[in-house]
């Protein structure tokens, strides 16, 4: 048996197997063909000549490196023999990953044999703590137009204390920022876009990438882990505050919305008149508030985690659902009670160790748990395009929102991407 130290790297795990002058029938294999196991785990090889499981009796083993895997690596047959258990020891001090090269062979024919790499990884090795997203999304509010945006989300988790996982931790500080761009027009196919999604990012003018934004901080608090073999699930109860919000002047020429005020003969004059009551101008332009400080919230409730145990590049799932109060959704102010609702999810791809797993579906939805008020929709009529806002026959109001709203896209996390490609 052979081992490389390789410290503080991350490599591919890989299987070798030996091409003997055995045909088909005779040739020897090993399930798994790769092992992966970090400290106190254990996983059961079985050997077997096309579909004849071969025995301990059957099976030659080559001798363990004792400078090197002692202590690492226990070998036994299963208490009918019919099954090989490696088990993982201790890594020496300093070492996070020490590759093995177990070989088998065939006791009748020495030329059937199999290479088998087993992988012993220090439970720091495959930590996950971020993700961050780059995609595409639709967001809209009630009864308004939806907008698609590029956009790019970045989270992060640490556990305070001495765990090296964060289902370990039972305290936890998260982070989370998004950043979305100028609202684009997508007339094309769905196939189309995807394929065309670096070209149409890269198209994008760099001051329109950034044209809102969300940030949110907060603590978690482990109430109870599942172990459920290869998932780890972890239940928090969860705090956050944060704020969220436009980048752009609403008296600019992104928000630019300017009506004809109905004529006093028109069917809409009264209703028009019960919303804005006061206007007397020739034209109306409508705005978001000019607010000297971001929309805040905050929120409590729980988050349910979802972390593959043996794929130490998968990044984990995510739900949570709190109760708060948000100004984006209530007209500004913190008033009444706002449920969120908010969920990534890694699409199930990649390699088994969860490397290239690194396309996200994700959404979120902000409602306020209140009475809804259903009015009557005025329709009005566009101003040409030579009004402005300033213009003297041009009345200005502006209104903060009080919809519902929500967002789902599908993105692409750089940092599985980095770590795959880094590990290969």
């Amino acid at each position: 048996m052979s081992a490389v130290f390789r410290p503080l790297t991350l490599v591919a795990i890989s299987l070798a197997v030996f091409v003997p002058a055995v045909g088909a029938a005779d040739k020897l294999s090993a399930i798994p063909a790769s092992v992966t196991l970090e400290n106190a785990e254990r996983q059961r090889i079985a050997f077997k000549i096309g579909t004849a499981a071969q025995p301990e009796d059957k099976i030659k083993l080559s001798p363990l490196d004792k400078e090197v895997c002692a202590g690492t690596l226990t070998l036994k047959w299963s208490e009918d023999k019919s099954l090989l258990t490696v088990a993982a020891g201790k890594l020496p001090k300093g070492v996070r990953r020490l590759d093995c090269a177990l070989v088998a062979e065939s006791v009748a024919n020495s030329a059937a044999t199999v290479k088998v790499e087993i992988t012993v990884m220090d439970e720091n090795a495959g930590e996950w703590e971020s993700r961050a997203v780059l995609g595409f999304h639709q967001a809209g509010a009630s009864s308004t137009d939806s907008k698609q945006n590029y956009f790019f989300d970045f989270f992060i988790m640490r556990g305070l204390g001495s765990h090296a996982k964060v289902y370990e931790s039972r305290f936890n500080v998260w982070g989370n920022v998004r950043v979305a761009s100028a609202p684009q027009q997508v007339d094309t196919g769905a196939a189309t876009f995807i394929a065309n999604f670096a070209t149409n990012l890269g198209s994008v003018p760099v001051n329109k990438l950034a044209q809102g934004g969300e940030f949110l901080t907060g603590l978690g608090v482990r109430m109870k882990a599942w172990d459920q073999g290869e998932r780890i699930r972890m239940l928090e109860g969860v705090a956050f505050w944060g704020a969220n919000g436009a980048f752009t002047d609403p008296g600019g020429a992104e928000g630019r919305r300017i009506y004809k005020t109905p004529a006093p003969d028109s069917q809409q004059y009264q209703n028009f008149k019960s919303q804005f009551p006061g206007v007397t101008a020739p034209f109306i332009g409508l705005t978001a508030p000019d607010r000297e400080r971001f929309y805040r919230q905050w929120g409590a409730g729980i988050r349910v985690t979802g972390f593959e145990k043996n794929r130490p590049y998968a990044p984990p799932s995510t739900y949570m659902i709190t109760l708060g109060q948000d100004q984006l959704i209530s007209g500004g102010l913190y008033k009444g009670t706002v449920a969120r609702a908010d969920v990534f999810y890694p699409l199930p791809i990649g390699k088994q160790d969860g490397k290239w797993q690194f396309l996200y579906l994700f959404g979120t939805a902000n409602l306020r748990i209140s009475k809804p008020s259903n009015g009557v929709v005025l329709a009005l009529e566009p101003a040409a395009a030579t009004v402005n806002l300033y213009d003297s026959n041009v009345a200005v109001v502006s209104r903060a929102s009080a919809r519902d709203t929500y967002r789902i896209g599908l993105g692409v996390d750089f940092v599985n991407l980095f770590n795959s490609w880094r590990g290969k």
